[in-house]
């Protein structure tokens, strides 16, 4: 966090983390190594969160339906 001076006291400033997009067949991709490593293990080794993951792993139909063009 980087400090502001303000007039009456100082400001913190938070950068913004930069999100990123995952698409359908990547997000199967890391279902899939969950479903194999489980779920921690998957989250370490592509960098993802676990909550993500395991949220992922929850709508894994909607992501074949997308993949499909259902």
């Amino acid at each position: 966090m980087n400090t502001i001076i303000g007039k009456n006291k100082p400001v913190k400033v938070r950068r913004r983390v930069q999100r990123t997009s995952y698409k359908a067949s990547e997000k199967l991709t890391v279902i899939q190594e969950a479903k194999r490593i489980g779920v921690l293990a998957a989250s370490r080794y592509f960098g993802i969160d676990q909550s993500i993951v395991s949220r992922w792993k929850n709508s894994e139909e909607k992501f074949n339906n997308v993949v499909s063009g259902n």
